[in-house]
């Protein structure tokens, strides 16, 4: 099935077998209100990950799980769950998971509702912050497993999305990225394909120790991107940080 899906700054074609989409908010970098309140509207679910609990209390959103050892979340969110009820599970701290590894534990318990059930999984307030947190989130995301799906990881600033065997995504960009990114998730990903950007790729292998597909330029609106084997990341970014701060 084709589906079209609408972010802030562009929208997204892509062939999807998923029955559900589920969105999960973290704890790093807080993403902006408005792009939060945008993309809600498309996840069947929604799991508050300790801190990442805060955008859902500051937004009046509430939602269906909550989940951590709640050491970072603000005591305002905490009680923002106990008045409306919220389901929530409190997770030791000395544990060997992270809690977005048990998140993501939880989720495929709670939402594989049949066999052959596929769920795309989208992060929010992943990025920023300590460079440890970063990569295990990262590698944690691109390592999930049947009956979860990566989709996309991210925010307003930067976007990840994940390309799997066979998988192609479109890109109509409203708002011309500053860069686009292409990354190697396992040794060797196939059949690369690229258009719409200044260095195109056609039939390329890339390979996971050798990112040289990085740093390239958006030189239409759209933009696509697939590939016939392995797992590939594509990044984009439209706001670096130092920019941001500088107004």
């Amino acid at each position: 099935m084709l589906e079209t899906l609408r972010f802030p700054k562009f929208s997204l074609e892509r062939q999807t077998n998923e029955k559900k989409k589920l969105l999960l908010s973290l704890g790093g970098r807080t993403c902006d209100t408005n792009f939060f309140m945008q993309i809600v509207p498309m996840f069947d679910a929604l799991y508050a990950v300790d801190k990442g609990f805060d955008i859902f209390c500051d937004t009046g959103i509430k939602p269906h799980f909550l989940i951590g050892d709640l050491d970072s979340a603000k005591q305002e969110a905490i009680n923002f769950a106990e008045i409306h009820k919220i389901e929530t599970i409190r997770l030791k701290r000395e544990k060997d998971d992270t809690d977005f590894q048990a998140a993501l534990k939880e989720a495929a318990q709670r939402e594989h509702l049949q066999k052959d059930d596929r769920i795309a999984v989208a992060v929010i307030n992943s990025l920023g912050g300590r460079l440890d947190h970063l990569l295990s989130n990262i590698f944690t995301f691109s390592n999930i497993h049947s009956p979860l799906m990566p989709f996309f990881m991210g925010d307003e600033k930067e976007l990840l999305f994940i390309v799997r065997s066979g998988e192609g995504l479109t890109f109509d960009f409203d708002v011309a990225p500053r860069c686009v990114s292409l990354f190697a998730l396992q040794d060797n990903v196939t059949g690369v394909n690229l258009t719409g950007t200044k260095w195109g790729l056609e039939n390329a292998t890339l390979k996971c120790g050798e990112p040289y597909a990085i740093s390239n330029e958006a030189e239409a609106s759209r933009v696509t991107v697939s590939c016939m084997t392995g797992l590939l990341a594509f990044y984009v970014l439209f706001l670096e940080e130092e920019q941001e701060l500088n107004g």
